[in-house]
């Protein structure tokens, strides 16, 4: 975790409004007297702020609670988590069902993701074809795609259902989850009886070339001043400078997070 520590009671709160402001969080409260003058009738406390995240990010698979699933998402656990921000935004990709869960639901009954980025696989779009049903900016369309390892190994075709038929075109690059060479354990999946998944489960577009290569930006990310660790190994400063380009093309593509 990390530790803040204000002057005044006044900019935690609003450090603290911030946070509940882009992220769902539940907060907790408390106080303790540090001096105290009777004469003067004064008194000086020491007030902490205990705020916890929802650990669901963008992109995450999440499989839903039972009593969650039957009002969100019409009894199909397997989602997408497409968005967060005060509540967090799942989609099915394979019928374009969207649902939105608050904290205070949320932590009656919290739980984890059973996929994060990290594990998304490349794959290439062999060809796809839009079904005509849409939602929002999504487009449900049939899709035959190959794992970009398989390329040139073997012929294997795999056939899935996506909610990206607006960006996807024959000859793209496009992460997704690979169900049938994941592992999860029983307990992600406890009050499920049946689960009808499939096997393939694309998340976003992905663009090879710009892992070479470091695009100009015309907007630069305002950060806080931090001091310097005494000692960096180099590969850990290797891996925060590409999780932080990571996020970077995160914003790029996505201008409604940029505009918060």
């Amino acid at each position: 975790g990390l530790d803040f520590f204000y002057t005044t009671k006044s900019h935690a709160l609003q450090f603290m409004d911030f946070v509940s402001s882009v992220v769902p969080i539940k907060t907790k409260a408390s106080e303790r007297l540090i001096s105290a003058d009777t004469h003067s009738n004064t008194y000086n406390y020491k007030f902490t702020f205990l705020c916890d995240i929802a650990p669901i990010c963008k992109d995450d698979l999440v499989c839903l609670p039972p009593n969650i699933t039957s009002k969100i998402s019409n009894n199909a656990p397997i989602v997408i988590c497409h968005r967060v921000s005060q509540v967090m935004s799942f989609i099915n990709p394979s019928t374009l069902i969207t649902g939105e869960l608050a904290p205070n639901v949320f932590w009656k009954q919290p739980f984890r993701s059973v996929g994060t980025p990290k594990q998304l696989t490349e794959f290439v779009v062999l060809d796809i074809e839009p079904t005509g049903v849409t939602h929002g900016k999504f487009v449900l369309a049939d899709c035959q795609v190959a794992r970009a390892a398989d390329m040139g190994v073997n012929d294997l075709v795999r056939h899935t259902r996506t909610h990206l038929g607006h960006v996807l075109k024959p000859g793209d690059s496009a992460l997704g989850y690979d169900l049938t060479t994941m592992n999860f354990n029983e307990s992600d999946f406890q009050g499920h009886r049946h689960l009808n998944t499939v096997e393939i489960m694309l998340v976003k577009k992905h663009y090879p070339k710009r892992e070479k290569k470091r695009r100009f930006r015309q907007w630069k990310l305002k950060t806080i001043d931090k001091q310097a660790m005494d000692t960096v190994r180099p590969h850990d400063e290797q891996r925060l400078e590409h999780d932080y380009e990571e996020f970077l093309q995160e914003l790029e593509e996505d201008p409604e997070l940029r505009s918060r």
